[in-house]
């Protein structure tokens, strides 16, 4: 791999094959399909990527520091997938499923997921992750909070997550960006298996209608449901996307 300067410790050593999203998220897609997996750009002049692993960077963390995550990654990866574990179904009066209510989260743990996927997003030379840059400030706050195990306040970092939960839905990946919500500002990201999240990056509190569903210690996680992917924003821009290849 090579020596590298750790963005976590800042030490000079032998870097690592280091998923940005964990590689368990990325086979939920592949579901034992042996084509490569297509990664779309958002960027309409730039190509796809193909992927039969998901995509690695080995330029940003060290071994030891790349042990950081593990916990957090693997009590996403059992919590989510393939489905919420222990979740329960939230239907509307029609009896259509509108979405999941998680109980008994390990709040920390998920939130430290969410975040420190944000971090590795930011911190990545990949191309795929290019429009994710949280600034100086942030990228410290985030890190910090993940070496000292500290999801921080509901205000820091609040992170929303919403999933399509139809068989397209869970079997595209985006690439993430930045958004204005709220006048507030966002980074939105997909995780693969349908799963879409919102994670605030602005001091300032959270408005309108994110805040109840918003991720938050001693309670119920509810991610809802999104409309059929082919009636998505996101179909629109892959068509955009394919035709201008």
């Amino acid at each position: 791999m090579g020596i590298i300067l750790c963005r976590m410790c800042l030490q000079n050593k032998e870097g690592v094959d280091s998923h940005i999203i964990p590689a368990s998220f990325y086979r939920s897609i592949k579901d034992g399909n042996k084509e490569p997996l297509e990664v779309h750009l958002l960027d309409e002049k730039k190509h796809k990527r193909r992927s039969y692993t998901g995509i690695y960077d080995a330029t940003i963390l060290c071994g030891d520091c790349e042990r950081l995550f593990q916990d957090y990654d693997d009590y996403a990866q059992k919590l989510l997938l393939p489905n919420p574990n222990k979740a329960e179904l939230i239907s509307n009066q029609k009896g259509e499923n509108k979405g999941y209510k998680l109980n008994n989260i390990n709040y920390s743990y998920l939130k430290l997921f969410f975040i420190s996927v944000l971090w590795r997003s930011s911190v990545s030379n990949r191309e795929e992750f290019a429009n994710v840059n949280v600034g100086n400030f942030f990228e410290e706050k985030l890190k910090k909070m993940i070496k000292n195990r500290d999801p921080g306040t509901l205000n820091d970092f609040s992170v929303v997550a919403s999933r399509f939960n139809d068989y397209l839905g869970k079997r595209f990946l985006l690439n993430p960006h930045k958004a204005r919500i709220d006048g507030l500002n966002y980074y939105i990201g997909y995780l693969g298996a349908g799963y879409k999240f919102y994670i605030k990056v602005d001091s300032r509190s959270q408005l309108g209608e994110l805040v109840a569903l918003t991720l938050r210690p001693n309670q119920p996680f509810y991610i809802p449901f999104f409309e059929d992917f082919s009636q998505s924003k996101e179909l629109n821009l892959l068509k955009k996307i394919v035709i201008n290849k």
